[in-house]
């Protein structure tokens, strides 16, 4: 297509003149353009700017588009002509079709303009080509030329420009049998109707009456029948018909009609249609020639009527298909066999936030999680020789979402290219819901065993306390009577050490199985936390540094100090008997935390961290760490962990842990910032086994 392409511009409103340019601009199109807005200019400049393609608004002020292409037609005809226009409706355009338009765009589709626009062109010049080799051919009268010439112009022949050729070869055939009008009536589907679909008259014959666009095959049996047959029925003067003929002889008296011939159009045996030529003005030459050239123009006509017809049974049929793939809910891809996109459907954009053209030329597993690209590749290998029934594999938003998929995949092939059509499923939703329904069944089942345990545990610290306080007075029994001897002292200060023990334990777990809800008043954490660390800084060894990182601002929480004491004591103890080497620990206090980690809790949190340069908790372990007497200590009760989670708990916080062997453990614990309400309250036990949590 050359460039610049000339363009005369009819449109009376310069801001959709300017919208169009722009359309024009945006595609890189050069060209060079007139603008006009009445008949007088548009005429003149037809004349003088000898535009390669004219846009045309449909309604103009005193002037309107289908008469600027009937000026077309008179002055310029072959000039394509596109109507660009906000209010062309359906029966407008197909009367400026039939006018000879050569296409229309919506105002507000101005993206199919450019398209539009080189496909008229490029018709236009090919149809210029033509138009140079038929001159050529118009130097050739012979019989052969002109079956050559129809044999060749139908063979890839395009859908749009079908119609067009049919009427010229009607007109070629029509002035080659000498008469003044030809027709193609095409039959329905059942056979029981036929209409006329495309006529050629001779310059001043009138065209059929609209009365005869369409008839019943029954009005004209006699002729109808001969026409299945194959046969070629030509009546130099219809009082020639025959007495069975009746029906055929009244309807050409009535149209003034004296002679005829019609050539049937047969495809797979099956009439499709036929062609007539009326009246017939004087004798075809060469009789026996004629009639070949008009039984080959009748096969050529019919075969490249049906393969139109197929041609729109498969458009109907893609059409079909595209709109399936492109309305349903899976997700759809198509897949080269190096695995770039060919093709993907809404559905798929929708999901990923990605369009087709952004796509193309990358990889599936560039818009997957980078340590699935290996896991990707060996799914497309196995997908392009044999189906794939369930492939699991995540994929990325363009906002760095994760969605997970489920693929069905099939390989197809396409001549000597292969490729891969993907049917997946988003399970991302249904991932997360089934994720919770067994986090939650796994709460349930703690908090029944838990509230059995607790039951349990309280009938048995009493009996046990009871025991306990009958061996205590034993002791004072012993001293007292063997005073002097220094093995019963002994045995004496180990029996009331155990009872001690025994009484600590009873007490930590009657405080578990009976906690005291807590008494929650303002507190500025930073400043509780200062004193905190001056108390406990006297239970560190020599090699255990203890240290506070504090904000400068206060840090206003609703807390219960005693319970709190004692929970973060706690957390600080365990920290300093995973040292015994020495380390540091680190306490952290930040504002504005959040916590995440599918609570789907939004409120604002501060965050209070316990860190330590420890040995660190092996991974099998810490899930369990917060479980009521689980404990790794040789002297350890197996409570202290568990109180201290339900005591952040009562504070409608969080607790979590994270630990690396050799790197130490942190403890991150979210407190509501004061005055705001708890919505989602963990169950005792929730979240404690997290592993994977990085702060805020």
């Amino acid at each position: 297509m050359k460039q610049p392409i000339r363009i005369l511009m009819l449109e009376d409103s310069p801001a959709d003149a300017e919208l169009t340019e722009r359309e024009l601009r945006r595609a890189g199109v050069s060209y060079l353009h007139e603008r006009v807005d009445d008949a007088s200019s548009y005429r003149e400049r037809l004349l003088s700017f000898e535009p390669d393609i004219i846009l045309s608004d449909y309604n103009l002020p005193g002037f309107d588009g289908l008469s600027a292409l009937r000026i077309r037609n008179e002055i310029k005809s072959e000039t394509p002509f596109i109507f660009v226009s906000g209010t062309l409706g359906e029966e407008r355009a197909v009367e400026a079709v039939l006018e000879g338009a050569t296409d229309y765009v919506l105002k507000n589709r101005l993206t199919r303009l450019v398209p539009a626009l080189e496909r008229a062109i490029l018709e236009f010049e090919e149809r210029g080509e033509r138009r140079r080799a038929e001159k050529a051919l118009e130097h050739q009268a012979s019989f052969q030329e002109l079956i050559a010439s129809l044999s060749t112009r139908f063979v890839n022949l395009s859908d749009s420009e079908l119609d067009k050729e049919l009427q010229h070869a009607l007109e070629k055939i029509g002035r080659f049998v000498h008469a003044d009008r030809a027709f193609l009536f095409l039959c329905s589907g059942d056979g029981e109707a036929a209409g006329n679909s495309i006529e050629w008259c001779a310059p001043g014959v009138d065209s059929l009456p609209s009365d005869r666009s369409g008839f019943p095959c029954s009005a004209s049996p006699w002729l109808l029948s001969r026409l299945r047959n194959g046969e070629l029925v030509r009546i130099k003067d219809i009082d020639q018909l025959p007495p069975e003929a009746q029906a055929e002889r009244d309807s050409l008296t009535a149209e003034q009609v004296n002679s005829f011939l019609s050539v049937p159009m047969m495809v797979a045996g099956a009439l499709i249609g036929f062609a007539g030529f009326s009246p017939l003005r004087e004798e075809m030459s060469g009789e026996s020639d004629s009639v070949a050239l008009l039984q080959i123009a009748g096969e050529i006509f019919g075969s490249a009527i049906a393969r139109r017809k197929s041609e729109e049974a498969l458009q109907h049929e893609k059409d079909f298909v595209s709109r399936i793939v492109d309305t349903t809910a899976s997700l759809i891809v198509v897949l080269d066999a190096s695995g770039c996109f060919v093709r993907v459907n809404p559905a798929f954009e929708n999901t990923i936030g990605y369009t087709l053209d952004e796509l193309k030329n990358r990889h599936i597993w560039d818009v997957g999680l980078p340590a699935n690209e290996e896991k990707a590749r060996q799914a497309l290998s196995i997908a392009l020789r044999e189906p794939l029934k369930e492939h699991h594999d995540s994929l990325l938003t363009r906002e760095g979402d994760e969605r997970k998929i489920v693929w069905q995949a099939t390989p197809i092939r396409a001549g000597d290219h292969h490729f891969v059509v993907g049917t997946g499923t988003d399970v991302t939703e249904r991932s997360r819901i089934e994720e919770e329904r067994a986090r939650f069944k796994s709460q349930l089942e703690q908090t029944t065993r838990l509230d059995g345990l607790g039951r349990l545990a309280a009938t048995i610290t009493h009996e046990f306390n009871n025991v306990l306080m009958g061996i205590k007075p034993f002791t004072r029994v012993l001293e007292k009577r063997w005073p002097e001897d220094p093995g019963i002292a002994e045995v004496s200060n180990q029996i009331a050490k155990s009872v001690l023990r025994g009484e600590r334990i009873t007490r930590e777990i009657l405080r578990f199985t009976r906690p005291a809800e807590a008494a929650l008043v303002e507190l500025d954490l930073k400043k509780w936390l200062a004193a905190f660390v001056k108390d406990t800084a006297g239970l560190m060894t020599d090699r255990v540094d203890l240290q506070i990182e504090l904000p400068d601002e206060p840090v206003m929480i609703d807390a219960d100090p005693t319970p709190l004491h004692q929970a973060l004591s706690n957390l600080v103890l365990n920290a300093r008997d995973a040292m015994p080497e020495g380390g540091s620990i680190r306490i952290t206090l930040r504002h504005d935390a959040s916590v995440g980690f599918d609570t789907e809790d939004e409120r604002s949190f501060v965050q209070l961290t316990v860190s330590d340069d420890g040995r660190g908790i092996p991974a099998e372990i810490l899930p369990h760490i917060f479980e009521p007497l689980f404990t790794t200590k040789k002297s350890g009760t197996g409570l202290g962990l568990a109180v201290t989670y339900q005591i952040i708990t009562a504070h409608r916080g969080y607790i979590f842990a994270e630990s690396e062997m050799g790197q130490g453990t942190s403890f991150h614990l979210f407190f509501p910032v004061h005055g705001r309400e708890a919505r989602n309250v963990p169950a005792f036990g929730t979240s404690a086994m997290r592993t994977d949590m990085s702060a805020n």
